[in-house]
């Protein structure tokens, strides 16, 4: 299947809490069917990482280096875009960069009904005594009509690696136990 995506922005963004460091953070926009069938098939993005944790890994990085060129050509045509053009490729070779769903309205504002995708050891969650984990599966139940999706890249600083944000080893056993992360 052949996607049309649109890339609606990218920028570089800075570190949180003041630590020095950016990461590409970029938005783009598909058909809603297509980024339906990405996420939320049994065959999707998060289903390999329900399967095994490394074969999310692989979804994810063949996710980013298919975007990168596309993505490094719309980049370039931007003006003043330097900032983002300097941290661009190690930004996305970085361990912790990933691909996400756009967390849109629908996710604050979901119903029970909307919870559609019956994972076994994702709604087994939903009794943990974690409040934090039953959110987490909940919203892992959900596969919403959402047209965009991020790429955001790790933090790095003047080419040097940061650990800043969410660890990717966190981020793989959320989804893979919960669907979400």
């Amino acid at each position: 299947m052949l996607v049309n995506l649109d890339l609606l922005r990218a920028i570089a963004q800075p570190a949180p809490n003041g630590q020095p460091g950016h990461r590409v953070s970029a938005q783009f926009r598909a058909d809603k069917n297509a980024v339906d069938l990405f996420f939320n098939s049994s065959s999707g993005y998060r289903a390999q990482y329900l399967q095994d944790v490394h074969l999310g890994d692989k979804a994810n990085r063949f996710t980013i280096e298919a975007l990168e060129p596309a993505l490094y050509e719309a980049i370039r045509l931007v003006p003043n875009n330097d900032k983002l053009l300097q941290i661009f490729e190690a930004s996305l070779a970085h361990p912790w960069a990933k691909v996400w769903i756009h967390q849109g309205p629908w996710l604050l504002w979901s119903k029970r009904i909307e919870r559609v995708l019956i994972v076994p050891s994702w709604q087994a969650e939903l009794g943990s005594q974690d409040k934090r984990r039953r959110k987490l599966a909940r919203w892992g139940a959900l596969a919403p009509e959402e047209t965009r999706f991020i790429l955001k890249g790790g933090y790095v600083d003047s080419g040097t690696l940061l650990m800043s944000g969410k660890s990717a080893e966190t981020r793989r056993q959320e989804i893979h136990c919960l669907g979400f992360t």
